[in-house]
């Protein structure tokens, strides 16, 4: 069995934003459930548009990849046979329209990683006509309800290592970051990294 650290309130805090503000519309439901008190505290930081519960495809090719679990190599490699990942980490699938289908989290060492670049690919995927939507498996679930017993000490190393550099930009700034806002937004995503020597784009 893999030994986990020690998971100090900072720690707990830190794992619980990443995971409400990572997957935002399902993820709100399940804090307000939440039994722990730092659950449904970060409850806010997670309620932002409502869920997609239906989708047009209109003639566009449809792509389902699921259990991504933290291996930021075998997500490179599924997005590349898909057709939507050119060599260069940029998009490539035209209209094509990707659903990741839950389990970003746990298992593996760079799930902030991963939800960077399903986060850019998002953004470009939507450019060219297509889609990248991420929904929530029940580890990403299993997460916010402060559940972590799957989570590598590789995945909690990148939230320390993504959270330093987050209060290092913000002191920069002259701006004052707590251990509760650690959540990732669309100005400092670019600071969370592949562990393990992957190599984000």
């Amino acid at each position: 069995t893999m030994s986990l650290p020690a998971l100090t309130p900072p720690a707990f805090t830190r794992r619980i934003a990443f995971a409400a503000t990572a997957f935002t519309a399902a993820s709100s439901t399940a804090l307000l459930h939440a039994p722990s008190a730092r659950a449904r505290a970060a409850a806010p930081l997670a309620a932002q548009a409502p869920p997609l519960t239906r989708l047009a495809l209109n003639g566009r090719r449809l792509v389902a990849i699921g259990d991504l679990h933290g291996d930021f190599l075998a997500t490179v490699k599924a997005l590349e046979l898909a057709g939507v990942l050119a060599s260069d980490g940029s998009w490539c699938g035209g209209s094509t329209v990707v659903v990741q289908v839950g389990d970003v989290l746990d298992r593996g060492d760079s799930e902030l990683a991963i939800m960077r670049k399903l986060r850019q690919l998002s953004k470009q995927a939507k450019a060219a006509g297509g889609d990248v939507i991420v929904m929530n498996g029940n580890h990403e679930i299993m997460n916010v309800m402060g559940d972590f017993r799957y989570a590598t000490p590789g995945a909690f190393e990148e939230c320390r290592r993504y959270a330093e550099k987050k209060r290092a930009k913000a002191q920069a700034k002259g701006e004052v970051s707590s251990e509760s806002d650690a959540g990732m937004d669309g100005d400092d995503e670019g600071m969370a990294g592949g562990g393990g020597g992957q190599g984000v784009f």
